[in-house]
């Protein structure tokens, strides 16, 4: 192994690891609002905020800004400092983590420029990285935002700042993991579709990622209106196909963003569009007849074509349970990781092949 291909390795890795660390975020920020824990901390201090309380006074300190939420006034009233510390400790995690990225990255980041790996890997190299940066320092204030959403009025975050969070960590989650993919082929060059009868369905690979992303959107907004625990049966919402007072709100078009029944319909409806086109990325896979190890990747999506939405149901079967609405953010992630090495596989492509 040369010495460029072992820079590229090791730049590889640390994205990859990078991309890791995100999803494990995503993780513990389902997690924290599922236990309703993100607003346990009413304030931001991105540096200060680093050290957790560590004695009487500071605990005291926190808890007394905490009382003057509305999370504490109108629902928390009278919550005990040992019940506090319990959504504190989350809270503090997830952003504590969020840290430790921006750190992770900033250290890797100095290390490969310093040492000029990222100007032999390629000028794009760079400027990925930039706006890797930029991405995750837009989230971090996206993530205050959110959070500052439901410090006013109402003890309940705007479900379109979740939504934006979350599609934030899920921009530097796919920009870590296609540029950690795209050094350790070789190339950073801009992106082009395989030469050879595959275009077809490389596109169709693009549109279903795509497809992830906006069902992933609807559950964003789901999760930010609570909308989970209205219809808690499967296939039929309640015995009906549709829910119930569809077009209550005015203008009609903010039922699909804003009634929460409606929400939760929308969500259901692009899982089953978005499942059927990964399961069918499985079936083209093996009729094109696509050569391994490439083609193993066009089944993992296709799998988890199924086991998502199976966890989705299982969410809204259990009434939002912890274990499996959590699981099922995580297998979001999964499969658009899947979806985003699946594309750059099929990229990989380059010779004509006949079925």
């Amino acid at each position: 192994m040369t010495d460029i291909q072992k820079e590229k390795r090791a730049v590889a890795i640390w994205l990859f690891a990078v991309a890791a660390m995100v999803m494990i975020m995503a993780i513990i920020g389902a997690i924290t609002r599922l236990t309703e824990s993100g607003l346990s901390i009413a304030e931001w201090q991105p540096i200060r905020g680093a050290l957790p309380p560590t004695n009487a006074a500071d605990w005291a300190q926190v808890f007394d800004i905490y009382k003057t939420s509305p999370q504490y006034l109108l629902v928390n009233h009278g919550m005990s400092l040992p019940e506090f510390k319990n959504i504190f400790w989350w809270e503090w995690a997830h952003r504590e983590w969020g840290r430790l990225i921006g750190i992770v990255f900033a250290a890797g980041a100095i290390w490969f420029w310093a040492r000029g790996a990222v100007k032999r890997i390629g000028n794009n190299l760079g400027k990925n990285l930039i706006a890797i940066l930029i991405l995750g320092l837009l989230q971090g204030v996206m993530g205050w935002l959110m959070v500052a959403s439901g410090l006013v009025h109402e003890p309940a975050v705007s479900h379109y700042r979740l939504a934006a969070h979350l599609l934030l960590a899920v921009a530097l989650y796919v920009s870590c993991l296609w540029v950690a993919l795209e050094v350790r082929g070789g190339k950073l060059e801009k992106m082009q579709p395989p030469t050879s009868n595959l275009q077809s369905l490389y596109k169709h690979s693009i549109a279903a990622l795509g497809m992830v992303i906006i069902t992933l959107i609807w559950g964003a907004f789901t999760a930010g209106l609570r909308a989970g625990v209205l219809y808690n049966t499967w296939p039929l919402m309640n015995g009906h196909w549709t829910p119930d007072n569809f077009w209550i709100i005015q203008p009609w078009w903010k039922n699909y963003f804003e009634n929460h029944g409606v929400v939760q319909y929308v969500h259901r409806t692009l899982a089953y569009i978005t499942s059927l086109m990964c399961i069918s990325i499985g079936l083209v896979t093996w009729r094109r007849k696509v050569p391994q190890p490439t083609a193993r990747w066009g089944y993992a999506v296709a799998a988890m074509g199924f086991v998502q939405p199976a966890l989705g149901i299982a969410t809204v079967l259990t009434q939002v349970d912890l274990h499996p609405a959590v699981t099922h953010q995580a297998g979001a992630f999964v499969l658009i990781g899947l979806l985003v090495i699946w594309i750059t596989q099929l990229r990989s492509l380059r010779t004509d092949r006949r079925p």
